[in-house]
């Protein structure tokens, strides 16, 4: 007799860019896989994974374009042969990060804390002092840092009132971080975005997002509708979504 293996509840089954993920990991995960942030190379994701500093290299390197303030660093453990010696030395030369007594320790797990310090020096933010968690106090050199993501959505404590600082940062949580410094939180209402070139800004107006929008390739100023996840109708519609556009660059 031959069996024949039916589909069940799967990724195969739901569409799910990675076949370890749930539904609100998916909405996520999905949105960074269409726009080349994260690579489809891997059946799984292992969301609950710690994520390293060279994968979080990997990342915001994919998600942002950015912008040199300072020379290469000779870090005694990464050297031009390295597989991602380029990310690495663009999140350095962005001044988003530094390394630790000459090394860049890669394969270093991400700290709750240092992510903080990661996406603050990434969107530019002013730090805002917080008294939201009970394990910040406000002398920690990481409080303002901590606060300045909590009031843009981008990070957010434990239930009990507490940040824990000094655990490490999971894959999910940091695809998390990502999606919501480009678009913000996720599963938000449909609303009207104005998007002044070729690029989406993220929602901390950073110039340097690179994000696709469908095939305005040249540097328009573009208005569009959005929905939840920040696609817009620009493939099934014909008429619109352009409302105007301008030859003149804004960037």
């Amino acid at each position: 007799m031959l069996l024949v293996a039916m589909p069940t509840d799967t990724q195969a089954a739901k569409n799910y860019v990675y076949e370890d993920i749930n539904a609100s990991q998916n909405e996520i995960l999905q949105k960074l896989f269409s726009q080349k942030i994260l690579d489809g190379y891997e059946d799984k994701f292992y969301p609950s994974t710690e994520i390293n500093r060279v994968q979080m290299a990997i990342m915001l390197s994919n998600a942002y374009d950015l912008k040199p303030i300072r020379a290469a660093a000779n870090f005694s453990d990464v050297s031009k042969y390295f597989p991602y010696y380029r990310e690495i030395q663009a999140l350095y030369r962005a001044g988003i990060l530094d390394g630790s007594n000459g090394k860049f320790n890669p394969y270093e797990p991400v700290r709750r804390s240092h992510a903080a310090k990661v996406f603050t020096n990434l969107l530019k933010l002013e730090l805002k002092q917080t008294t939201k968690f009970k394990d910040v106090p406000v002398t920690s050199e990481y409080n303002g840092r901590i606060g300045a993501l909590v009031e843009k959505g981008i990070i957010q404590g434990y239930q009990d009132g507490t940040f824990k600082m000094t655990n490490n940062v999971t894959k999910m949580q940091f695809a998390t971080m990502v999606y919501r410094s480009l678009f913000g939180k996720e599963s938000t209402p449909v609303k009207k975005r104005t998007i002044k070139s070729n690029e989406i800004f993220a929602p901390t107006k950073l110039a340097s997002a690179k994000i696709r929008v469908g095939y305005a390739n040249k540097p328009y100023e573009v208005t569009m509708n959005f929905n939840k996840n920040g696609d817009t109708n620009l493939g099934n519609t014909i008429a619109q979504p352009y409302i105007y556009y301008s030859k003149e660059s804004i960037r």
